[in-house]
C-alpha cells in the first residue's frame, strides 16, 4: 500500500467516525471524541509528507471533513442547550417543590403550648 492509498483509507477512518458521531448526537446519544484530534493531527500530517501534487488530490476531501466536523460540533450544541434547557427546568421545579415543601411542613407543626390533643 503506498503513502497516498494509506492516507485515503485514514481520512475514510475519520470521515466515518465523525459522521458515526454526529448520527449518534443527533439521536441523543453520548459519544466519546477522545482520539479524534489525535487522528485528525496523524491524518494532516501523513497528507504535509506526501508530495505536492499528491497533496492537492486531498483537498476537496479534507474540505468535506471541516464540513462534516461543523455539522459535529452543530449537532453538539444543539444538544447542549436541549440539556441546558431540561436541567433549568428540573431546577425551577425542584426550588419550587421545595418552596412548597418548607411551607407545608410549617402547617402541620403543632405550635408550642399547646397540648390539646395530648394527654
Amino acid at each position: 500500500m503506498t503513502a497516498g492509498e494509506q492516507v485515503r483509507t485514514a481520512l475514510d477512518d475519520v470521515h466515518r467516525a465523525i459522521v458515526t458521531a454526529t448520527t449518534l448526537v443527533t439521536e441523543g446519544h453520548q459519544i466519546d471524541l477522545s482520539g479524534l484530534d489525535q487522528g485528525v493531527a496523524s491524518l494532516c500530517g501523513d497528507i504535509a509528507a506526501l508530495p505536492a501534487a499528491e497533496r492537492r488530490d486531498f483537498k476537496p476531501r479534507l474540505l468535506a471533513l471541516i464540513d462534516d466536523l461543523g455539522r459535529l460540533v452543530g449537532q453538539i450544541e444543539t444538544q447542549h442547550k436541549k440539556i441546558a434547557t431540561a436541567l433549568t427546568g428540573v431546577s425551577s421545579r425542584r426550588n419550587a417543590v421545595s418552596a412548597y415543601g418548607k411551607g407545608a411542613k410549617a402547617a402541620l407543626r403543632t405550635p408550642r403550648g399547646d397540648d390539646s390533643g395530648t394527654k
